[in-house]
């Protein structure tokens, strides 16, 4: 019986030193997580290549359901150990962008005996064809790409065993942090960054006293005699009051998580703040307010600090 197996290419960033000569790398887990191989595109050594694919081995999985489960925790594990190692991935979106059309696959399967398969950006889940050998259709691409290739299976193999179930937001985050090392631009990297830690920052209500000022603002704001479009518009901001703003649940979340770390010399929740003031100034001025603002240290450190705000929000959510 033939069994499905799964497939993840990504991208990485040519700042992902991983010091391993070899084009593939075994991948193997001692607790039943399953074992892997993570291959360098098309036969290049995975030192040098830009593009990863990490695929199931050995009998793969027996349904769909199983290897679809298994692939979702293994991107998961990728995203992970990525923030973990402080480097950039671009796990895509799991569609085919190209490749060969189903005239093409049949023409292939005819003449040569091999089944084609489009191979998307991200995961694949397909199923074994013990007649016919599988050929992946894909784009390449060639660039520079040292850590120990071990610290990756470290990491990995850790993510797996803790088998994350990340939801929308949190997989946004990730894929926000991991695209952030693929913008060149200090402030449109930086503003990425800062949208990685918006996007898990969860805003509670203000307190009673705080609401019902808010509610004497709305009720006036009814009553105002302004025009009804005018009123609507300043309802909806009325609206946003309740709740605490977006700084303040940024900064408790990264005062909880990360406590007692520092960040460009600063406590976390303090350099965080520094940061979100600085958002505010590129978003409505182009800049900060100080010329004297090194940008790109300041990336530096921020990138730092949602590396380990990403794993630190995982860790302290599955407890």
């Amino acid at each position: 019986m033939s069994n499905y197996h799964i497939r993840v290419r990504f991208r990485i960033h040519h700042n992902w030193f991983l010091n391993h000569e070899e084009s593939a790398f075994d991948v193997s887990s001692s607790s039943g997580a399953g074992n892997y191989a993570l291959c360098a595109f098309d036969g290049a050594s995975i030192k040098e290549a830009q593009w990863l694919v990490l695929k199931s081995t050995g009998k793969g999985f027996s349904t769909k359901d199983e290897a679809e489960h298994a692939g979702r925790r293994a991107k998961n594990a990728i995203a992970w150990s990525s923030a973990r190692m402080r480097v950039g991935v671009d796990l895509g979106d799991d569609k085919s962008h190209g490749g060969a059309s189903e005239h093409l696959k049949k023409l292939a399967l005819e003449e040569s005996n091999i089944r084609s398969i489009n191979d998307p950006h991200g995961l694949v889940v397909y199923k074994e064809d013990t007649l016919h050998p599988t050929r992946f259709i894909r784009m390449g691409a060639k660039a520079q790409v040292g850590k120990p290739i071990s610290v990756f299976e470290d990491y990995f193999l850790e993510a797996v065993h803790m088998d994350l179930r990340l939801t929308d937001i949190e997989t946004l985050a990730f894929e926000l942090y991991g695209l952030s090392h693929f913008e060149s631009a200090p402030r449109a990297r930086f503003v990425t960054l800062i949208s990685a830690i918006e996007t898990i920052s969860e805003t509670k209500p203000r307190n009673a006293e705080a609401l019902k000022h808010v509610e004497r603002l709305i009720k006036f704001t009814h009553n105002s005699g302004l025009p009804r479009s005018e009123i609507n518009s300043l309802l909806g901001h009325l609206g946003w009051l309740k709740r605490e703003s977006i700084s303040k649940a940024g900064r408790d979340l990264v005062g909880t998580l990360l406590e007692s770390n520092e960040y460009g010399g600063e406590q976390a929740k303090d350099f965080f703040q520094h940061c979100y003031n600085l958002r505010s100034e590129l978003l409505h001025g182009g800049k900060p307010k100080d010329d004297t603002v090194n940008l790109g240290l300041v990336v530096v450190h921020l990138d730092h600090l949602v590396a380990d705000l990403l794993v630190a929000s995982t860790r302290h959510r599955d407890r």
